[in-house]
């Protein structure tokens, strides 16, 4: 997209170039008239850009006008009318950048009105030469004006999409903000009550509750003002419907349906049960007296799809956990316990006693381990290292795997968002390792030198074994390199050489050399290198 000073240059380069075509033709006439006409186009020409600097006035209207100066130099001048017609192209582009086909076809239309008006006016007649070369010029007057064109839609649609974007960052900015000062005021079923509540004191409502459209039209209930109200007003869906579609109150006997609505769309419907039957003007005065708690709810809603959208993958993630994990041990532990109620060897059931509160243990560690997944982060204070270095240690303790973690960081970091996708990669990583790679060892080496960044987990398991590739693990973790626009590389080397996943962000580190202790698959920046071991029964760091 150009800037606007980038297209303050374009065009004066574009009018640059016509008056340098007009003084190679009068170097060529070597004329005086000739010289005279070249300094009132450099007139013209400069106008022009003086005129544009001032944002008052628009370009393209600027550019008309020089196209019609121009041609009434071309009429006036008919000796030397080849000298000002290449700037007849020049104006008829400069209209099309700056305004587009509209502007670009009027700027062709005047120049051609004005070159007839001036030779009506002064009565002579081109001759059939002059003639052919205006008709060639402002063939490619046409043809620069749809060149022009082409450029000013461009950085129309791209001026739209950069547009796109700042709202949308503004917007999200607001919301961030508000989802911190306003969680109470942004939950859907709080300002429901809040409308109920109102709603009851202004019309003397003993039962209430609110709905919603649903996709297919059927009334959903958001919420209702008391476990009996949801039973009474179990059969006031037709009411309701009938309320959603018309946007209207909606009667009958002692309850009433009114359309919750914004200044421009209906939200959601209120439905009353009253003591007595209340009056329409007390029923418009509410329905005018709740559009603010109708933005409101109608906020609520937006935020809560939002903040749904915004989980819905660590929520997948999570369900695959328990389902891959806790699920499955839990149901171990089922059938250990089966083992023990049929067991009557006091010795074997002993031993099987034994076995599940070993069971037990580790599936409490899997637990504290799963927590701590999910609450671990990149603070806005801390590196990556440190996120990534409290996760190695909760492995290490938690499991039979020694990890041996090398962090290699610059001082300064990189995005937050990025920060976190390579947190979670990175434990993605380990945590397949430690459940099933069957490993003693895991290394981690983590290099940050913005914008380059690697991460590399190795193990020496099993390797990833067969239709590994298919595992959702990989898949998440593929969409989230994808995501930051990083490489990810999965090598399997086999049993007992293990699994080495590396993801990397922009191109190779600068000044990296191999690792001194001669392992050619890790290499370390140059840098501070700290390699911690974090082991089941004690921690070890070196610097």
């Amino acid at each position: 997209m150009m800037e606007p000073m980038e297209l303050f240059r374009v065009a004066v380069a574009a009018r640059a170039f016509g008056l340098a075509m007009m003084s190679g033709l009068a170097l060529l006439a070597q004329d005086p008239a000739a010289y005279q006409t070249l300094v009132l186009g450099a007139a013209v020409s400069v106008a022009g850009v003086l005129l544009s600097t001032r944002r008052a006035l628009r370009g393209h209207l600027i550019a008309v006008g020089e196209g019609v100066g121009a041609a009434l130099l071309v009429g006036s001048s008919l000796a030397d009318a080849t000298l000002m017609l290449p700037y007849l192209a020049v104006a008829a582009f400069l209209a099309g950048l700056y305004g587009g086909g509209r502007f670009a076809g009027l700027a062709l239309v005047s120049q051609v009105i004005a070159l007839l008006v001036i030779n009506l006016v002064s009565g002579d007649v081109l001759e059939t030469a002059v003639r052919t070369e205006v008709a060639t010029w402002l063939a490619l007057a046409a043809g620069l004006g749809i060149v022009g064109t082409l450029l000013h839609t461009q950085q129309v649609q791209q001026t739209a999409a950069d547009t796109s974007y700042r709202d949308a960052r503004s917007l999200l900015a607001q919301l961030r903000a508000l989802s911190t000062r306003l969680t109470e005021g942004l939950d859907p079923v709080s300002a429901a009550d809040r409308i109920m509540a109102r709603a009851a004191e202004e019309l003397d409502a003993v039962h209430a509750g609110v709905l919603l459209e649903g996709e297919d039209g059927t009334p959903l209930p958001l919420a209702y003002s008391s476990r009996d109200a949801a039973s009474l007003l179990a059969d006031s869906e037709p009411l309701v419907a009938r309320c959603l579609g018309t946007g209207q109150p909606v009667n009958r006997g002692t309850r009433r349906a009114l359309p919750l609505r914004t200044d421009d769309h209906l939200v959601a419907a209120l439905v009353l049960e009253c003591a007595t039957p209340p009056s329409e003007e007390a029923v418009e005065r509410c329905v005018r007296g709740l559009v603010t708690e109708a933005l409101r709810l109608d906020t609520a809603l937006l935020f809560d799809a939002v903040r749904g959208e915004a989980t819905a993958e660590e929520r997948q993630r999570l369900a695959r956990e328990v389902h891959d994990g806790i699920a499955q041990d839990v149901a171990s532990l089922g059938y250990l316990v089966d083992d023990l109620l049929f067991t009557t060897d006091e010795e074997e059931r002993t031993l099987r006693i034994k076995e599940l509160r070993g069971e037990l243990t580790r599936v409490v560690s899997e637990l504290r381990l799963s927590v701590f997944d999910l609450r671990n982060r990149v603070e806005s204070t801390e590196g990556l290292g440190s996120a990534l270095s409290a996760f190695a240690r909760q492995i290490g303790s938690r499991s039979d795997m020694t990890v041996h973690l090398t962090l290699d960081e610059g001082p300064t970091r990189l995005r937050s968002d990025v920060e976190q996708e390579l947190l979670r990669i990175a434990q993605e990583a380990m945590n397949n390792a430690r459940k099933h790679s069957g490993g003693t060892n895991l290394w981690v080496r983590c290099t940050v030198y913005p914008p380059y960044a690697e991460i590399v987990v190795r193990d020496d398991g099993a390797g990833l074994g067969e239709a590994a590739d298919d595992s959702q693990g990989l898949r998440i973790m593929r969409e989230r390199v994808a995501r930051i626009g990083a490489d990810l590389e999965i090598s399997d080397e086999g049993p007992l050489a293990g699994t080495t996943l590396a993801v990397r962000l922009d191109g190779p580190a600068t000044g990296a050399y191999p690792a001194e202790d001669g392992d050619a698959d890790f290499w370390v920046a140059e840098g501070v290198e700290l390699v911690s071991e974090v082991r089941a029964d004690k921690h070890e760091e070196t610097e």
